[in-house]
């Protein structure tokens, strides 16, 4: 097989893949926001469904196409359903992108560990705040008590991301 036919079927590959993800993107939070659920706080917030797409594509899908697909994904799905919200929207960006680059340099190199997504969901939402704080010149101890409250609430998702990561680092081996 030639090098231009090998090149060809990684970049069909990558995009299918890619596509997929960001479908995934679209669909898992649409999925999660069917269940009747009557808390003030959306399902999403606690199952962490934009997360598990760029968790999965990390075994599958180059860092470039990560990184598009964290920025399309919550973008078209912004456009299509309204949600995340249009204030929400640039920090679920921020975070996927942080989330993903970090998911996709440890499976990369062969390092992937439980617990590598949690961690880097919360390393992400981190990384985030104080971004946006700094930005916003409005970097103080106060932003974080949301930040802490956020990571609370999301436990389950966490958990799920952890359960999905297992099976994955099983499988890659």
């Amino acid at each position: 097989m030639t090098t231009i036919t090998q090149n060809k079927k990684y970049i069909i590959s990558q995009s299918l893949t890619g596509v997929a993800t960001i479908i995934a993107m679209i669909f898992l939070p649409i999925l999660v926001h069917l269940v009747p659920f009557s808390g003030s706080i959306p399902l999403g917030a606690y199952l962490l469904p934009m997360f598990i797409a760029p968790l999965v594509a990390a075994f599958y899908l180059s860092p470039i196409g990560l990184v598009i697909a964290s920025l399309v994904g919550p973008l078209l799905n912004h456009y299509l359903t309204g949600m995340p919200t249009q204030v929400m929207l640039p920090n679920i960006i921020l975070e996927l992108l942080f989330f993903s680059l970090m998911v996709s340099y440890v499976v990369r190199n062969k390092s992937g560990f439980v617990g590598m997504s949690a961690l880097a969901f919360v390393l992400a939402k981190l990384i985030r705040t104080i971004v946006v704080g700094a930005l916003t010149g409005v970097l103080s101890l106060d932003m974080f008590t949301p930040l802490a409250m956020g990571l609370k609430i999301a436990l389950p998702g966490l958990l799920i991301l952890t359960v999905i990561e297992i099976f994955l680092i099983r499988r890659s081996r």
